[in-house]
């Protein structure tokens, strides 16, 4: 039919990335795969199976200086571009309110630095968790439709009854309060390790078994999860800081929001496992930065000082 052979097992061919695919006869050697105008040629695997994307980060100012055409870029270009926006959003949200700490005629009890990094930090590493389970288990799953039924309503319902069981956790001390994010750091971490095992082996079975399975996984750090936000929304009453509850609450949902496009972005470029740690880092940093007893020293200070440079006026 007159076609234009590119390549034929057993004879040359004259295109670059051909060859280089060609003489890959490994699963390292194809993993190592890279295109030499930029492009990524290894194989999907279980923890990247992006297919779809060719491209990666750091070759975005090379198709810019060739003029920025394909539909790799202009896909990857979008997300970025949301991205972005989402961070700018993030920075907003954290200025913003601060002009009130520094009006002369402010009232309100300045914030804890350690809540502001606290809030976010959780609400990132939930999105970048969730976008995991979700891209992860897919695959396992056989769709996409199966695992946000699954995935992502397991871990709403298993982190909603986590919340409603936090009530029950005496928070006596701030270490009492780190718990449930450090619980978290611990169990992502054992979650990243046992996944690719586990659906390695229950690959085989049919779909109500393949959804059991995914159940055990997401349910228990769901549960975990769930006590974070509560806990951190409790010992900020504690610590008398209620007047910044609000704005708590805003920093956790403008950092999920950007988490999501940030999960993207790290499962893409790296691994889908180096999202799910890259989430429990977040929840390790949340559980360092959660104010103690002792940050509060300060803070009626503060107040008094903005109160008399308020009578000053």
């Amino acid at each position: 039919m007159q076609f234009h052979i590119l390549f034929l097992p057993g004879h040359e061919t004259l295109l670059p990335e051909l060859q280089a695919i060609s003489s890959a006869h490994t699963p390292e050697a194809m993993a190592q795969l890279r295109g030499p105008a930029g492009y990524d040629y290894s194989p999907v695997f279980d923890s990247s199976p992006y297919f779809f994307n060719a491209m990666h980060l750091r070759n975005i100012p090379r198709f810019v200086a060739a003029g920025g055409r394909g539909g790799n870029f202009r896909a990857l270009a979008c997300l970025l571009a949301f991205m972005l926006a989402a961070i700018v959003l993030v920075i907003a949200t954290i200025l913003l309110p601060v002009k009130r700490w520094f009006g002369r005629r402010s009232e309100t009890v300045p914030p804890l630095a350690g809540s502001i990094v606290y809030f976010i930090a959780i609400g990132l590493g939930f999105m970048m968790v969730e976008m995991a389970f979700m891209q992860q288990l897919s695959i396992f799953l056989g769709h996409p439709v199966y695992s946000f039924v699954v995935a992502l309503a397991g871990l709403i319902l298993s982190t909603g009854f986590g919340s409603l069981v936090s009530d029950r956790l005496s928070l006596g001390a701030s270490g009492i309060a780190r718990l449930p994010a450090l619980a978290v750091t611990i169990i992502i971490v054992a979650y990243s390790q046992a996944v690719l095992p586990v659906i390695h082996h229950f690959t085989p079975d049919v779909l109500w078994q393949r959804v059991a399975v995914s159940l055990v996984l997401v349910l228990p750090c769901g549960f975990l999860m769930g006590f974070c936000f509560p806990v951190g929304l409790r010992w900020m009453t504690r610590l008398e800081q209620e007047s910044n509850l609000p704005w708590m609450w805003a920093l956790n949902g403008a950092a999920a929001t950007l988490g999501s496009f940030v999960a993207i972005v790290v499962s893409m470029e790296t691994t889908i496992t180096a999202c799910v740690l890259t989430g429990a880092a977040c929840y390790l940093l949340a559980a360092v930065a959660l104010p103690a007893h002792g940050s509060l020293a300060m803070a009626p200070q503060r107040e008094a000082a903005v109160q008399q440079g308020t009578a000053g006026i």
